[in-house]
């Protein structure tokens, strides 16, 4: 997926966030049942950072605390992911750990095998 930055956040237009309450009934729709005291609007399934479009089917409306939950735990880690994945496939980042080492080398003994070590 192609992360989309352009430094401006993409808010719903009045009319989807009135036909997503009302599509939610005013229970969080984020399947926890709970009315919602507090709402926000969510890029769901697609997140604004993905290009996630405005529209009413990439919509839902979340009680502030399930969003924050939800944003904290769910959007941030798989946005930081797909970061590192891009990086990674462009060369800017290589991946971490050690290097793999060559199916010759013994690690007990330390040293390369050679062909008159095989058992």
């Amino acid at each position: 997926m192609k992360i989309i930055s352009n430094g401006k956040r993409q808010s719903f237009p009045k009319m989807i966030k009135i036909a997503v309450w009302e599509r939610s009934g005013g229970i969080c729709e984020c399947g926890c049942g709970q009315k919602i005291l507090r709402a926000e609007y969510d890029h769901y399934p697609v997140p604004a950072a993905f290009g996630g479009p405005s529209t009413l089917d990439n919509c839902r409306v979340l009680d502030v605390r399930c969003h924050r939950r939800i944003t904290a735990t769910v959007d941030v880690p798989r946005i930081a992911k797909t970061k590192r994945i891009i990086a990674k496939r462009a060369g800017i980042k290589k991946g971490r750990g050690f290097p793999k080492r060559p199916p010759n080398w013994d690690p007990w003994r330390r040293r390369w095998r050679n062909e008159s070590d095989a058992e």
